[in-house]
């Protein structure tokens, strides 16, 4: 189990390499075989289940959320 302190640098990791665009790093915090659901992605993706299945699916979803809001950047905590 994650201590509150890894937990905050975990995230503030995860953030930083977001709102940089590096891919790489940002998917680097998820396993191969993630799967994420967001209604953001069935938009996206045009996949009504908003499922993300896999590292390299979830890379195109990622790539393309960046494309269409580049100007998106989540903030400090």
């Amino acid at each position: 189990m994650l201590t509150e302190i890894e937990l905050h640098d975990f995230a503030h990791h995860w953030v930083q390499a977001w709102n940089s665009h590096d891919l790489d790093t940002s998917l680097s915090h998820y396993a191969a075989d993630v799967i994420l659901v967001s209604p953001v992605a069935a938009k996206l993706l045009d996949n009504p289940s908003g499922k993300v299945v896999g590292r390299e699916v979830l890379r195109a979803y990622f790539t393309r959320g960046l494309e269409s809001y580049s100007e998106l950047l989540i903030g400090a905590f």
